[in-house]
């Protein structure tokens, strides 16, 4: 599991012990049939019926990718890969970046240079390449649209607990036995969306949602380190063009390791 994932759901559990001290203690106070039945599969329900069997196999495939442990690539790492690819095409020809970039990432860098190795003109790369990110950036958004449509469909279905709960309330107002179930059915059911919501989906949808920012942004330097390796750009050029994606931290690094290596 993600590390970092892995410290949000601790913390979760901490918040909810220091907040609510007897929900470990007496858990079956904060557990009820109905209510679980009325949001958790009534969520699920909605879902289902809002979306197509595509939506709901990408979005668990996407929750699942949030989740997964593994080395995430950098963009520095991807720079220094570009550079290191524009060494080999300049001293061993472009024939030498065959099969070059397996295993490196998704796929994407090798189908790059498999174009640069078959001698495609730059432009149609560009827009193959481009055509491939405009795809992934529309599923990842869609992902997260689903995300935030569950966390939307939480607090309705609890409200709609809430409201048969006072309902029954007001219905059997003589009957004092029967006051504190619906009361608690009222009161359970909106709790249950308010955590779905807050401390689940909208979460999830923000995390998938800076995921995808990183990976797009790490595919635009694959592409622009393509572009120039397949028009033949020295290595320096490459590579000095290439640092101005990376943050300034990653650039003070790089900076502190030419003058460590310089020392």
């Amino acid at each position: 599991m993600d590390f970092i994932a892995l410290i949000g759901l601790v913390g979760i559990g901490f918040v909810l012990a220091l907040s609510v001290p007897d929900i470990f203690v007496h858990p079956a106070t904060y557990i009820q049939k109905e209510s679980v039945i009325m949001v958790f599969f009534g969520v699920i329900m909605l879902f289902v019926t809002a979306s197509t069997g595509k939506d709901i196999k990408n979005t668990i495939a996407a929750i699942g990718v949030l989740f997964r442990g593994g080395k995430n690539l950098t963009s520095r790492e991807i720079v220094d890969k570009l550079v290191e690819l524009s060494i080999i095409s300049q001293k061993d020809g472009r024939g030498a970046l065959e099969g070059a970039g397996e295993g490196f990432d998704d796929g994407f860098l090798d189908n790059g240079l498999q174009m640069i190795v078959n001698k495609l003109p730059p432009e149609f790369i560009r827009v193959v390449l481009e055509n491939e990110i405009s795809e992934t950036e529309t599923r990842h958004a869609a992902n997260a649209d689903n995300l935030k449509l569950i966390g939307a469909l939480a607090p309705m279905c609890g409200m709609f607990g809430t409201i048969i709960g006072i309902i029954q309330v007001l219905k059997n107002m003589k009957d004092p036995k029967t006051v504190g179930p619906a009361m608690s059915l009222a009161l359970i059911t909106s709790m249950y969306g308010v955590f779905i919501s807050g401390f689940i989906m909208s979460p999830l949808a923000n995390r998938l949602t800076k995921k995808s920012e990183e990976e797009i942004l790490n595919k635009v330097i694959v592409i622009e380190g393509i572009i120039m390796i397949s028009k033949g750009e020295i290595p320096i050029k490459v590579e000095t063009y290439l640092s101005g994606f990376l943050s300034r931290k990653n650039k003070k690094k790089e900076d502190d390791g030419v003058v460590e290596k310089n020392a």
